[in-house]
């Protein structure tokens, strides 16, 4: 069995297991779909297991499978790092991923500020994410140094747990309440107190990317059975803001600016079971460690006070 393995192969593989598609797979590889067909099928009647299970949603990795993507994972780094070795002029790589963020843009405005006008050769790139769990399988798959993410307070613990498994380690940096913003003579807080009971009623704006709902989506909603029938995800601005006094919606958000409800006539009241926890994710042997540190330090540096939780960061 030893030495079958090739690196064609392994690189395959990985790619199933970030595409969830052989298509895909191959055209990130630019390879054709049955050269990396027969490539897996040769592969996986070499290991004796299947890697890969077929389903309607994609390619999903078997229990054997994990095992394997976890051991190429490990090779892939290997063989990155050997290459950086034999660069002629060894450069640092930096990669940050980010959820669409107005801090993390910021943060990575000063970071090439800073590097690019050094002598220092240095790569950097800013890959935008869809979501936590995105986030995660990139660090894990070595494709990205650091990420800054979110998810319910309520389940936290849980995640940070399970991202260790996959050698990831994660550092809570902030912490923030969800609101439901909308008209003030608005039915669901007219009380003063938000209405759940009326929330099926009228159309819920979120400006929360589809993919991570369920690491926004408050306790509260889910324990009164609240189902939005209407819904609409799009970025903060002007015509959102239309929208949620044209149509009678509410917005859940974090906080909405003053000027922002003062010129729409807007109110607010903050959701129970709503906590979320902003985190820093980053690889447990990270290979840029002095900039992770500085990135997340310029992240805390760049948030609202109130926001601030004051751990040490990178403890390894």
């Amino acid at each position: 069995m030893i030495g079958k393995v090739k690196t064609e192969q392994i690189k395959l593989m990985l790619a199933i297991a970030r595409e969830k598609t052989l298509s895909k797979a191959a055209d990130s590889l630019f390879i054709s779909q049955p050269t990396a067909s027969n490539m897996l099928k040769t592969l996986e009647s070499e290991l004796g297991y299947p890697i890969f299970s077929r389903t309607r949603g994609g390619m999903i990795l078997t229990n054997e499978g994990i095992d394997f993507i976890q051991y190429a994972e490990t090779i892939e780094r290997s063989l990155n790092a050997i290459y950086q070795i034999q660069a002629p002029e060894k450069k640092i790589r930096f990669k940050v991923l980010s959820i669409k963020d107005g801090i993390s843009e910021i943060v990575f405005e000063k970071l090439c500020e800073k590097y690019l006008a050094g002598d220092g050769k240095v790569d950097l790139c800013y890959h935008r994410i869809s979501g936590t769990e995105d986030a995660i399988r990139m660090l894990g798959n070595g494709n990205g140094d650091v990420a800054i993410v979110l998810c319910n307070k309520s389940v936290y613990k849980s995640f940070e747990q399970n991202a260790e498994k996959r050698h990831i380690a994660t550092t809570a940096i902030g912490e923030e309440h969800l609101e439901i913003t909308c008209n003030k003579a608005h039915p669901l807080i007219r009380e003063g107190e938000i209405r759940y009971d009326l929330l099926e009623k009228y159309t819920c704006f979120s400006g929360m990317h589809a993919s991570s709902t369920e690491f926004y989506i408050p306790f509260v909603f889910t324990k009164y059975g609240v189902d939005f029938k209407n819904t609409v995800v799009m970025e903060p601005g002007d015509v959102r803001c239309r929208l949620i006094r044209k149509t009678n919606g509410f917005l859940i958000s974090f906080p909405v600016p003053e000027e922002v409800k003062e010129k729409y006539g807007f109110e607010s009241r903050i959701i129970q079971d709503s906590m979320v926890t902003i985190f820093a994710a980053y690889r447990k042997d990270p290979q840029n460690e002095e900039m992770i540190r500085e990135y997340i330090d310029l992240w805390k540096a760049n948030m609202p006070q109130k926001l601030r939780l004051d751990n040490e960061i990178l403890g390894v």
